[in-house]
């Protein structure tokens, strides 16, 4: 009975904003504008209640796993792939994150969308991503989520070039995709090894098999090191690390709405969950971890120093993901999966108030986006100003806010632990909390505070776009106090994620502290991050209350310079990388494609063939007694033969 509960309730979760998708896709002209967002929307909200339900099931029946498949999708000899469910707190609990904020991002869009010559298929791109989303963290192997993984891929394309007539637009989106690309090739070879050497990508195939894997070696090294490190790759494409990154910013060029859902809640951190879900995979493979670690921190550190010289909005609040994605993943690197997990809920929340109340203050300003046109907005449009100052005090950790209960929690726990280069990554983190704390008090001072700097007319907000920024505020204040006690619980996720005894040893002082909301919060005025916090906080007003940001600004020129160029990743793309590219496509292409293929093996038959057509048509003269001379000398011949045998 229950095995058909949790069957019926995770397609309803998965599959309800696939038919809204259908519908406001193919039936756009019939239903119309309204139509298209009131079927989505609808069935998004299923979805949520599904997934609310799902959950709830789940934690009173104390479900540890469920595993059911659906259907064959392929089959053949020796290896068969399914689609099916695999259902636990871990799964579900991101199925509920991803189905919130996704109907909180379909109602704002009616007011940010409203007017949109394409506000049909904006909807219908926005449904299927959702769709995507849950296929991925709801599989129950690996080739399930390879689809839901390329499915958001697709989704984010359409979405972030929905605006196609603009060329910053096209570009950001193939930008994304070719990225993309290169992270999804190290996932392929992973599921690879995993096809060679379980015979399965069954997530139950592969947990079973985790001994035989360590045990094998392949070029010197360890099999499972191998398979770490491609679906590292993997997942350093999708949740944009270093040097993987370069990609997010210009993803800014889509509508708002689709900044706070993929590079908020679901998209980039579908990286983090991959990990995470493989967690047993991981704990056997320090080094990995250890490198984890280490690109973690670095992003976390240096991706967020560019938000400090960026002017636009939502450019600020891209990099501050790209550094937040960089304390999931250093907390991945440090075998602390639920904090990682704690950080991702409680990031989704106050990362999409970011963003749509960026995308707010962007519509009431008629669609400037730098702020330095910006100031004194507070009163104009005084219910952004405060949600914005919520997600900035969350993004900080000021204490009781919920980034503060998992950011500090993560810090804690790299400091705690023994890998290699823990060391390091705590200090990158730690200085971290003075980089955020800087760029975001720079942010909400050149937007709200001050006297305005242009003659910008503000127009009031529609009530579709307030209520959804009303909703994000509530969790972005509150929802850690209420999480860091399961966070602070080793095995609330149960099975789902997996501890070796040593990982155990160091977490179990910072998930004791967890357990303490209201303490952890009291300790913390004394702690590095909050006196780091608070002193950068400060000396940031001051510097942009007294304007002196210009004078820093001609001190540290040189390193103004390289923040605005985003450390020459780009330019080290363009200029190094492209080129050799291109090289060696050209070469292959005359060589592989045009010499080899089409020369040898394709035209190569064909052109011999004629040569040895022509060389017989030479004899061919269409005279009789010439055809009468070759049949008599044909006859003699056999004659001949016969007569020698």
């Amino acid at each position: 009975m229950m095995s058909e509960i949790y069957t019926s309730l995770a397609g309803l979760v998965c599959f309800s904003p696939l038919i809204g998708a259908l519908i406001a896709g193919f039936f756009a002209k019939r239903i119309g504008a309204f139509g298209a967002q009131f079927m989505t929307i609808l069935c998004v909200a299923i979805a949520f209640a599904s997934a609310l339900v799902l959950f709830n099931y789940m934690y009173i029946e104390e479900t540890r796993v469920f595993n059911y498949s659906l259907y064959t999708w392929i089959a053949m000899p020796g290896i068969t792939f399914e689609v099916g469910f695999w259902l636990d707190r871990l799964s579900v609990g991101m199925m509920l994150v991803v189905t919130a904020v996704s109907l909180l991002v379909h109602i704002y869009s009616m007011g940010y969308m409203k007017g949109d010559p394409g506000i049909q298929r904006f909807f219908a791109y926005v449904s299927f991503f959702t769709f995507a989303m849950l296929m991925l963290v709801g599989g129950n192997n690996l080739l399930q989520v390879f689809f839901g993984w390329e499915g958001v891929g697709v989704a984010s394309y359409l979405l972030i070039g929905f605006w196609f007539h603009k060329d910053s637009a096209a570009n950001g989106a193939f930008k994304a995709f070719v990225v993309n690309r290169v992270g999804d090739f190290g996932f392929l070879l992973a599921m690879g090894l995993f096809v060679t050497y379980v015979g399965s990508l069954n997530f139950s195939d592969i947990f079973h098999r985790i001994p035989d894997l360590a045990a094998v070696s392949l070029g010197g090294m360890p099999l499972i090191d191998w398979i770490c490190m491609l679906l590292f790759i993997g997942a350093m494409g999708k949740s944009a690390q270093m040097p993987l990154h370069i990609w997010l910013p210009e993803s800014m060029e889509g509508p708002t709405p689709i900044s706070a859902l993929i590079h908020a809640a679901t998209m980039v951190t579908a990286g983090v969950y991959l990990l995470v879900r493989l967690s047993p995979l991981f704990e056997f493979s320090p080094m990995i971890r250890s490198w984890i670690l280490v690109i973690g921190a670095t992003g976390g550190l240096i991706l967020g120093m560019i938000a400090i010289v960026n002017h636009d909005i939502k450019r600020v609040v891209a990099y501050s993901t790209l550094s937040q994605l960089g304390y999931m993943m250093a907390a991945v690197g440090a075998s602390a999966y639920g904090l990682a997990m704690f950080h991702l809920i409680t990031h989704a929340f106050f990362k999409a108030l970011l963003f749509l109340a960026a995308g707010a203050v962007i519509v009431a300003a008629h669609h400037e986006q730098d702020m330095r046109k910006f100031g004194g907005l507070i009163h104009s449009i005084p219910l952004v100003g405060v949600v914005f100052a919520i997600g900035s005090m969350s993004l900080m950790a000021v204490p009781l806010f919920s980034g503060f209960y998992s950011k500090d929690a993560i810090i804690a726990a790299i400091g705690a632990t023994s890998l290699p280069g823990a060391h390091y990554a705590y200090y990158c983190l730690l200085m971290g909390v003075m980089v955020t704390s800087i760029y975001s008090v720079r942010a909400f001072y050149l937007t709200f505070l001050g006297q305005p700097r242009s003659n910008i007319h503000i127009h009031e907000l529609s009530n579709t776009i307030k209520w959804p920024l009303i909703i994000l505020a509530i969790p972005s204040m509150g929802l850690g106090y209420v999480l860091a006690p399961m966070a602070g619980n080793l095995h609330w996720f149960g099975e789902a994620i997996f501890y070796t005894h040593q990982s155990v040893t160091d977490l179990a002082g910072i998930n004791g502290h967890l357990n303490h909301p209201g303490s952890m919060a009291m300790d913390a005025i004394n702690s590095a991050p909050f006196i780091l916090m608070l002193l950068s906080s400060f000396a940031t007003y001051w510097i942009y209350r007294y304007s002196w940001a210009e004078k820093i600004s001609k001190i540290f020129a040189p390193i103004q310079c390289l923040l605005e160029n985003k450390w020459y990743f780009d330019w080290l793309v363009e200029q190094l990388l492209v080129p050799f590219v291109w090289i060696f496509s050209r070469a292959f292409n005359r060589v592989g494609d045009q010499l080899l293929i089409d020369q040898l093996m394709v035209m190569g038959p064909a052109k011999l063939l004629e040569s040895f057509s022509l060389r017989i048509k030479a004899h061919i003269s269409g005279h009789l007694y010439h055809y009468a001379i070759l049949m008599l000398l044909g006859t003699a011949v056999l004659i001949s033969k016969v007569v020698m045998i």
